[in-house]
């Protein structure tokens, strides 16, 4: 281990009389570097003589450092390349690092951009919260691991051609993102149209029926508009869509304006314009940030003090109303859920209540529409950010389907949205595992055993983490359940799968899938059962056919060193063995039907925690029903809905730790292996 310092420069001095002022140099600010991907954009030139004074001068090949917060541990660093006369100026937010001939640029930049040596500076940095920066002197003191010069390019060009493979993947992943933004475009875009399902009007008359058009429906509404008036003086006729706003509408719909859809007895309106302060016990306040396709996520909401909320009681919510962001991201939108009822609004949202004639979830499709957010936008004007006035909304053109074509638009588009979220879901948690890999594989690089050996990648080595926490907490899952007559194959997975999760067990990484038997892994549960008989500790045998216990066609023999696994404990859980334990001893007599309907719920909820969707009883029974493998459907509501409650009880909530479960396979790779 060496010093920086003494390998490197630190900001080195420049010797302004090197060039002349109108000479072009690189011109690098902060937004031109690359965020963790070591990126730097010197296209961008100016005279000398404009940047000799007031910023960062650098050389080729020296790398650049960002000192202050948050640009540092976002990891803005790189090596300075095609500089135009090899000479480059930057923000004075740079700390510069010259390598001496001891040290290859690219190794120096790998180690300073590593999570680990990021952690390590933002520990050190010093100034005011906001505007932290590095210190010179931490940088100067650091400890670089130093190989020869050989063995460090040797690992530049291996950890370059690991990041190539994670960039190819990323880049993969990131097309997938594209193209389900624009199906999820292409979807609101029908739905809008009249195109996603079959319009109420060609329904009735291939039933030879009639319907209620969207003009007879909107009649209604203004008839029950007017009388719902509150207000002094005579009734004051909503404003209908002008002219320009009428285009051509698939037949039986009609057009209406947001005015003319909330009820008479309450407009749209502003929220709260000053919250105060975050508050425990408050009530629920929802702002722009809350609000994101859709959905109102409840999950880190502010809450604030009832009087501030009671003085704002035009947007009070009940539940059912239409929210859109008005400043800022403008045209988000969500209907309020009714667990949200009794809540308030920042000032940035605008609360259309809806008449109870209409499907608040289609005006929230239609508003959710990009063309619909387009034209919002482009009403919007500009104060210290981008503001869209509520007069604005209230006149905004809503087309108006008959009620059931409403309910089966909004059922379809909520069908295939529910595709794209799982979809992306799985692509977020696929770019955060690139992501983390990357940090593995620099970890790997500059630690001190042998860098990038086969059996030693980073890959293998982390594969081999995740199989002896497996492992070691399996063996203690058996300890403590052998003797239990309803222990057997599933129960063990179901139980491995709660006491990882609850217990927050970070090695023990498996990936679920949305089996017949799930929660299960069943390519890990196969390797650690070989392992457990391997390390003589325990080894599974089939019971026989007339002394099987209903879902336990297997038992669990200890060999003889079967308590070797307590050597493995504490490196594995830490201080969490007691929470493996307790859901051991709390699910011992249960049944391997009650453990997998709990494990299934358990998973169902974390994987809502881990999209930010609102959890509920009606939430749950959507995801086991629909999005998990067919033979969920055995749980009744009511059993999911009072395990739920039994969750709670147990004090055994998920948190959202760990990955979302994978989608559901064909019953074929599972009926064998869990057929008990």
């Amino acid at each position: 281990m060496v010093r920086l310092s003494d390998v490197a420069q630190i900001n080195p001095r420049f010797d302004k009389t090197s060039l002349a002022d109108d000479a072009q140099v690189s011109f690098v600010p902060m937004a031109a570097v690359g965020a963790a991907d070591g990126q730097i954009d010197a296209s961008t030139t100016r005279p000398f003589g404009e940047v000799k004074k007031g910023y960062t001068p650098f050389r080729e090949g020296d790398v650049l450092f960002a000192k202050v917060t948050p640009c540092m541990e976002n990891g803005k660093m790189a090596v300075a390349r095609g500089l135009q006369n090899g000479v480059g100026f930057g923000s004075s937010e740079f700390h510069v690092l010259r390598p001496s001939e001891r040290v290859d640029a690219k190794y120096l930049y790998h180690f300073v951009s590593s999570e680990s040596f990021r952690k390590e500076a933002a520990r050190h940095m010093t100034g005011a919260v906001g505007l932290r920066r590095v210190p010179t002197a931490f940088l100067a003191d650091a400890e670089l691991p130093l190989v020869d010069l050989d063995e460090q390019r040797r690992i530049v060009a291996e950890i370059d051609k690991q990041f190539s493979r994670l960039d190819e993947a990323v880049a993969n992943l990131q097309r997938v993102k594209a193209n389900l933004k624009r199906y999820k475009a292409t979807v609101l875009k029908a739905a809008v149209e009249g195109r996603l399902v079959e319009t109420e009007a060609s329904l009735a008359r291939r039933e030879g029926r009639g319907y209620e058009t969207g003009d007879q429906l909107l009649q209604r509404i203004l008839d029950a508009r007017m009388l719902q008036w509150q207000k002094k003086g005579a009734y004051i006729t909503p404003t209908g869509p002008q002219p320009g706003d009428r285009k051509e509408l698939p037949e039986g719909w009609a057009w209406a304006t947001v005015e003319q859809l909330n009820p008479g007895n309450r407009p749209c309106a502003y929220g709260v314009l000053q919250p105060g302060d975050d508050l425990l016990e408050g009530i629920p306040f929802v702002r722009v940030g809350d609000i994101n396709d859709g959905v109102v996520n409840s999950i880190e909401m502010k809450r604030i003090h009832p009087e501030i909320a009671g003085a704002y009681p035009r947007t009070k919510l009940s539940g059912g109303e239409v929210l859109l962001t008005l400043v800022g991201a403008i045209g988000r939108t969500a209907v309020v859920p009714a667990n949200l009822a009794g809540g308030n609004v920042a000032r940035a949202v605008g609360v259309l209540p809806i008449n109870d004639l209409v499907d608040p979830h289609w005006v929230e499709v239609w508003f959710r529409n990009p063309a619909k957010i387009l034209e919002m936008t482009e009403k919007s004007h500009e104060v210290a950010r981008k503001t869209l006035n509520l007069e604005d909304v209230r006149l905004a053109a809503v087309a108006v389907p008959p009620k059931a074509e409403q309910a089966r638009i909004f059922a379809e588009v909520d069908r295939r949205l529910s595709v794209i979220r799982e979809v992306e879901a799985e692509v977020n948690a696929n770019l955060l595992r690139a992501q983390a890999l990357r940090q593995s594989v620099l970890q790997s690089a500059f630690s001190e055993s042998d860098r990038f050996d086969a059996s030693n990648s980073v890959v293998a080595r982390t594969a081999r983490a995740q199989e002896a926490a497996s492992v070691v907490i399996a063996a203690r899952v058996i300890a403590q359940n052998c003797e239990a007559a309803t222990f057997g194959r599933v129960k063990l997975q179901k139980l491995l799968f709660l006491s990882t999760h609850y217990a927050r067990v970070e090695a023990s990484n498996d990936e679920y899938a949305r089996l017949r038997a799930g929660p299960a892994d069943l390519e890990r549960l196969q390797g650690v059962l070989k392992r457990l008989d391997q390390l003589r500790w325990f080894r599974e045998r089939s019971r026989e056919r007339g002394n099987r216990p209903e879902g336990a066609g297997y038992t669990y023999e200890r060999l003889t060193l079967a308590d070797d696994y307590k050597n493995h404990l504490s490196a594995i859980t830490g201080d969490q063995l007691n929470a493996v334990d307790y859901v051991c001893q709390s699910l011992r007599t249960w049944s391997t039907d009650d453990c997998e309907l709990l494990a299934t719920v358990y998973a169902a909820w974390n994987d809502l925690l881990l999209l930010r969707r609102p959890i509920s009883d009606e939430a749950l029974v959507e995801e086991l029903h629909e999005h998990w493998h067919e033979s969920k459907r055995r749980f009744t509501v009511q059993e999911i809905s009072a395990m739920r409650r039994r969750i709670v009880e147990l004090r055994l909530e998920p948190t959202g730790f760990g990955k979302p479960t994978r989608g559901t396979a064909a019953d074929v790779l599972t009926k064998d292996f869990f057929d008990e």
